[in-house]
């Protein structure tokens, strides 16, 4: 799986159309193939800035959805609304669940176990 994260950081004049836009393309966004989820939030301290968070299947479905016409308007609304050095754009490949942090608490209190019985 892939994650895609968009973070906006917005004026308080423009944050109602640019959730306007958000919550116009998600559902779309959701229906391309390859998507997994795609959710928006308001980050907690900073009304100002909102985050997009897409899972998708492969990295090709990203790449295709890069090039669709719910980017195109996406970043179009970006641009226009708050320019483009107000925008964090992040591709994660490598996840885990919480089997990944089970295991490492494990290894560490294996580790620790070893330490007091040395």
């Amino acid at each position: 799986m892939i994650v895609a994260t968009i973070r906006v950081q917005v004026t308080r004049s423009k944050r109602q159309e640019m959730l306007q836009t958000l919550q116009a393309l998600t559902e779309s966004i959701r229906s391309e193939p390859g998507c997994l989820n795609c959710r928006f939030y308001l980050e907690v301290g900073n009304e100002n800035a909102l985050y997009v968070v897409e899972e998708w299947k492969s990295r090709a479905d990203v790449d295709t959805h890069i090039l669709s016409r719910d980017f195109s308007v996406l970043f179009g609304a970006i641009n226009l609304l708050h320019g483009p050095d107000a925008v964090e754009f992040q591709l994660l490949s490598s996840l885990a669940g919480l089997e990944a942090i089970d295991a490492l608490r494990a290894r560490a209190k294996a580790a620790q176990s070893e330490v007091l019985v040395d």
